[in-house]
């Protein structure tokens, strides 16, 4: 993920979590482990430009026990399919009455709000090859929600190193 600037950008909390095990579950050895399975969660990168809100989403898995370290990290912001142009067309609150205001080379404001998975019964925890639910919203103006492969969401992560143990202490 790219340096936040500390003048117009910020980091903004998206979505609730979810456990997600780094093998398919149509795979007869893949057996969730704390080596193999994470908390999933979603978050933005936040911007404002020319008075519009910009937010980039990322995922991020940290383990799931405590203390909860970070493992992974999305290099670039996920990218749903169909994000338009911002224009007078998007019925954007802001713009109804000034639509001059439309700043230009702007993408709709796009923010995910939550997640889910997709099958019937499926709780907190799943596998790569089971489908999210994402809910999002644009330019507070519509909602809707799209349905992904937790594998897919997880392409091109980062993975942090695993932080090193203290040194132990002796009293001398």
């Amino acid at each position: 993920m790219p340096p936040v600037s500390q003048v117009v950008e910020s980091i903004h909390q998206a979505t609730n979590s979810l456990s997600v095990t780094l093998c398919k579950r149509s795979e007869p050895v893949c057996v969730p482990t704390d080596a193999n399975t994470f908390i999933m969660h979603i978050f933005h990168r936040k911007g404002y430009y020319e008075f519009h809100g910009v937010y980039e989403p990322f995922i991020v898995l940290f383990n799931r026990n405590s203390p909860f370290d970070l493992y992974a990290i999305s290099q670039k912001p996920f990218w749903a399919e169909g994000r338009n142009n911002l224009t007078n067309a998007t019925d954007a609150s802001q713009y109804r009455k000034h639509p001059e205001n439309i700043p230009k080379y702007h993408n709709e404001f796009f923010y995910i709000t939550s997640m889910s998975w997709k099958t019937h019964g499926q709780k907190y925890h799943s596998f790569i090859d089971d489908v999210v639910f994402m809910s999002f919203g644009i330019e507070d103006a519509r909602s809707g929600t799209i349905d992904v492969k937790a594998g897919d969401l997880l392409q091109d992560l980062a993975y942090c190193d695993k932080p090193e143990m203290w040194p132990s202490r002796t009293s001398a």
